[in-house]
C-alpha cells in the first residue's frame, strides 16, 4: 500500500459506500461487545478468557471508530475516514476535539495490540479500561456524523442500521471501568 497524507482523499462514491458498510460492521460490533461486557459485569458472571476476548474486541473496534472520526489524514490510499465523505462539499465533518478519546486510541494501540518491550503501567491482565468513558465520547460523535453524512455516499440502510445499533445503549451511560482478568 502507498502511504499518503490526504485530508480529503477523493474516493469514488462507490468506494465510500463500501467503506460505509465496513463502518456499520464496526459500529455493530462495538455496541454488541459494549452491551455484552455491561451485562456480564452487572450480572456478576465470572470473568475469564471469554471476557478478555470480548474486552479486547471492544477496544479494537473503539480504536477503529475513534480513528475514523478523529483522524484528519489518511495513512494509506485505501483508508476511509469521516472527512472523506465531504470531499466534494463546502462543509466538512469536524467533531469537537476529544483528547481523551484520541489518547485512549493511542493507548489501545500501544498497550493492547502489540507485543512490546515498552514499559506499561500494568500487565495486560491488570490494566483498567474505561469502557463507558470511551462510549460516552464516541457514541454522540458517531450520531453527529450520521446526521450530516450525505445519503448518496452511504450504502443502503447503513444510516438506519448504525442508528439502531447506537440506540441500544441507554443514555446516560453509567460509569464503568473494567480490566482484563488473569
Amino acid at each position: 500500500m502507498t502511504v499518503t497524507n490526504h485530508r480529503k482523499r477523493n474516493h469514488t462514491d462507490a468506494d465510500l459506500r463500501t467503506g460505509s458498510d465496513y463502518l456499520e460492521y464496526h459500529v455493530r460490533m462495538y455496541i454488541e461487545t459494549l452491551l455484552w461486557l455491561r451485562d456480564q459485569h452487572e450480572s456478576g458472571k465470572p470473568e475469564g478468557t471469554l471476557w478478555n476476548a470480548v474486552l479486547e474486541a471492544y477496544l479494537v473496534h473503539a480504536r477503529i471508530l475513534i480513528d475514523f472520526l478523529y483522524k484528519s489524514n489518511s495513512r494509506y490510499d485505501d483508508d476511509v475516514i469521516a472527512v472523506h465523505y465531504f470531499h466534494d462539499l463546502p462543509v466538512s465533518f469536524n467533531p469537537l476535539p476529544n483528547t481523551d478519546l484520541e489518547d485512549w486510541a493511542k493507548e489501545i494501540g500501544g498497550r493492547l495490540v502489540h507485543i512490546t518491550t515498552k514499559p506499561m503501567p500494568a500487565l495486560k491482565s491488570q490494566q483498567k479500561w474505561p469502557i463507558d468513558d470511551i462510549a460516552s465520547g464516541l457514541i454522540p460523535t458517531l450520531m453527529d456524523f450520521l446526521k450530516v453524512v450525505p445519503d448518496a455516499l452511504l450504502a443502503d440502510g447503513v444510516r438506519e442500521d448504525c442508528k439502531n445499533h447506537l440506540s441500544k445503549v441507554p443514555s446516560p451511560i453509567k460509569p464503568l471501568s473494567v480490566h482484563a482478568t488473569t
